[in-house]
């Protein structure tokens, strides 16, 4: 009789802790902020980083703008999706049960891929801005912000990965 109660039981994934979807929120609304102020805005969003660009060249900034607006979106949907499918709904069947934690682990993984994505995107930024610094081609405000950012959203993305 054990044996059978103790199958219909099925590890369920652990939550998240309160750090874990502070870094992750914290990381998806600044890349959507800074996307859409880089789309709409891209003079003003690229003299905030320090970064001098000409208003023929203001397409770059909308490119910036469009990236961050993207990964911030993936980053935002694959979050809520594994958030939602995580909560607690009472308890299911073992088969509903078996189903749904195969659908959890799925969106888990999509969340850590998206979170490599971030980590990656942000990694690339640091070796460019280091470059550029070191070739004496971006400002100290630049590097500051930039580098800033960029070492912020190495930090999120690695700690929620961790976590993960």
């Amino acid at each position: 009789m054990e044996s059978d109660s103790a199958s219909q039981f099925v590890p369920q994934e652990p939550q998240p802790t309160f750090m874990t979807k502070a870094f992750i929120t914290a990381l998806a609304d600044v890349r959507l902020l800074v996307g859409a102020t880089a789309i709409i805005l891209p003079l003003p969003s690229a003299s905030m980083f320090g970064l001098p660009i000409a208003s023929a060249s203001r397409s770059i900034g909308q490119f910036y703008g469009a990236r961050e607006l993207a990964i911030g979106g993936l980053l935002f949907a694959s979050y809520s999706s594994y958030m939602k499918s995580s909560k607690e709904d009472g308890i299911p069947l073992k088969a509903t049960r078996d189903a749904t934690n195969a659908t959890i682990v799925e969106r888990k993984e999509a969340l850590k891929n998206v979170l490599w994505a971030c980590l990656l995107i942000d990694t690339i930024d640091l070796g460019s801005i280091a470059v550029n610094a070191f070739r004496g081609e971006i400002g100290l405000r630049a590097m500051w912000m930039g580098g800033g950012a960029g070492v912020a959203g190495v930090v999120f993305a690695a700690s929620a990965l961790r976590a993960l």
